[in-house]
Order: structure tokens, then C-alpha cells, then sequence
């Protein structure tokens, strides 16, 4: 049986949410305001799917997501959260060939193009869904978009070397490649000092940090929010739910 919070968890993230026995809803109910999805190109259409096996009978992004979402702003009058204007961030991750998946994403969203914020430009305004694009996404190919649909998420690299926030919103990173802190006792001092200091750098730069491939334990998923890392990449959602609300903190 489903669960409804009533508690919106602006530091979640829904980690391949495609994959859930029913995709976006769970996620929307357990409070998470940032959600994954996987998209290939299958002869023209957008396919969702994590692994490149029998695509043409994976669900399309379009009635997975993008459908389902009109409805639900429709009947909200206008937002993705009944009552509240808190944004989706819809994550899209291209898989292979972007150039021309890009432009299928491109052309499919102006069909949705009332629902979709434009966070630059001339033709700059607010819409309850937030379009980040993921997997190594060049900016070449969206800095000079006529209508800023896209945004990116940056590795570390860009927060090494400064990021616009304007194009970047978020970092996000391999846990494996910078923890090795499974949960038992403390955190190693050097990890935890890297981990302020790159909270830091983020905070100065005006954009969210990430890590994905991290442990689903509560104990990281506590010591992470209580440091102040923006979002927390979540395969178990009803729990990631309890355990901020066990905390009693706005998250």
C-alpha cells in the first residue's frame, strides 16, 4: 500500500525512477522533488530504459512522464504539488547520440511547452517542471538555444574549475570515488573534511552537489543532510521519507 506525505523533501533525489513498479507517482507521494529517467532514441521516438535491451517494447518518455505530469498540473491548477509551487526537477540522462536525441527531447517538450521553466534568455519564464540534463551532455549544445528548455548537471571537474549556475545548477558525483565510509562508526576525518569543503565550494558557486552510487542507509543519508550536501540520491523512498521526517528538520 502506497503512503502519502505531506512533507515535500526538496532534497531528495528519485534515482532511476523508471524502474519502480509505478514510476513517478511513488516518487511524488513519498515527497521527492527531483527525479531521474534514462531515454534512448528508438527510431525517432523517445524510449525510456537504463540498458540498451529490446527498446522498441520500453514505455515512451512521453506516457510515462510527461502525459501524466500535464494531468496532475492540470488538476492542481497549475503546479506538480497540490497547494504548493515547489518546482520538479525532472533529471533526463541521454543515453548515446546526443546531438540528435537532443533534438527528439527538444521538439517532443515544445509540445509541453506551458508546463516547462525557461530559466534564460529572452524567452525566460517560470514553469513547474525544471529540465536538468545528464550524461556528460555537452554545453556547446545548449548554451545557444533560441528556448533554454535545458540546464546541466556538471561533474567534478566543472566544480573544480567554477561553474555558471545559470547552466549548471547541479554537480553531481561517484560516493566511490571520493568515500569509503559504508555507515559503520564514524565518517574518516579526511573524507568528512573533504566533504565540508566541497559543500563549500558548491555553496559558493550557487549550485546543488550530488553524489550518486551511494550506500541507501540512514545513517549516510543523515550525516549527508545534517552537513548540508542539497540532494540525496534515493533508491528506497518511503525510507528516505521516514527518516528525514524522523528528524524533524525541514527537508
Amino acid at each position: 500500500m502506497s503512503v502519502s506525505f505531506a512533507q515535500l523533501l526538496h532534497r531528495g533525489h528519485a534515482h532511476n525512477d523508471y524502474l519502480k513498479q509505478v514510476p513517478l507517482f511513488s516518487a511524488l507521494e513519498a515527497g521527492l522533488t527531483s527525479i531521474e529517467v534514462d531515454i534512448y532514441d528508438v527510431k525517432g521516438e523517445i524510449r525510456v530504459a537504463h540498458i540498451p535491451l529490446v527498446l522498441k517494447n520500453k514505455p515512451l518518455l512521453k506516457e510515462l512522464y510527461f502525459e501524466p505530469l500535464a494531468q496532475r498540473i492540470k488538476s492542481n491548477g497549475g503546479t506538480v504539488f497540490k497547494d504548493d509551487s515547489t518546482q520538479l526537477i525532472l533529471m533526463i540522462e541521454l543515453k548515446r547520440n546526443h546531438p540528435t536525441l537532443l533534438n527528439l527531447l527538444r521538439s517532443e517538450l515544445e509540445s509541453y511547452n506551458d508546463l516547462i521553466d525557461i530559466p534564460r534568455g529572452e524567452n525566460k519564464k517560470w514553469g513547474p517542471i525544471k529540465i536538468l540534463l545528464t550524461g556528460g551532455v555537452s554545453l556547446d549544445l545548449i548554451k545557444n538555444e533560441e528556448i533554454a528548455f535545458f540546464s546541466l548537471d556538471g561533474g567534478w571537474n566543472r566544480l573544480k574549475k567554477g561553474v555558471e549556475a545559470n547552466f549548471f545548477p547541479r554537480i553531481s558525483m561517484n560516493y566511490a570515488s571520493h568515500f569509503t565510509w559504508k555507515g559503520k562508526g564514524d565518517i574518516p576525518a579526511d573524507e568528512l573534511e573533504w566533504l565540508k569543503e566541497t559543500i563549500k565550494r558548491a555553496n559558493e558557486l550557487g549550485c546543488e552537489l550530488r553524489f550518486w552510487n551511494m550506500p541507501n542507509k540512514e545513517v549516510i543519508w543523515k550525516e549527508f543532510l545534517e552537513k548540508g550536501v542539497h540532494r540525496i540520491n534515493v533508491d528506497k523512498y518511503e525510507k528516505f521519507s521516514r527518516c528525514c521526517l524522523e528528524m524533524s528538520t525541514d527537508f
